[in-house]
């Protein structure tokens, strides 16, 4: 099984190098009119930082202010 696995990865691996090679860059310059501004918006989360000590060692973690909604599934 970890001869099969390095194969695969050295073949993969080879895949995207070759991928990689093929890459080209083309520079275009925006104009001020392909511009268009639609919303300016700034969000913020509030959240707790706890600072614990954790034996000689100083530890602090974030935690939210709130509990957060639940992703529906």
């Amino acid at each position: 099984l970890e001869a099969e696995l390095k194969e695969a990865t050295e073949e993969i691996t080879q895949n995207w190098v070759s991928r990689l090679n093929q890459l080209a860059t083309d520079e275009i310059a925006p104009r001020r009119t392909d511009v268009n501004i639609r919303l300016v918006a700034l969000a913020w989360l509030p959240s707790w930082r706890v600072v614990y000590q954790d034996g000689d060692f100083s530890q602090s973690i974030t935690l939210p202010a709130y509990a957060l909604p639940e992703e529906a599934e």
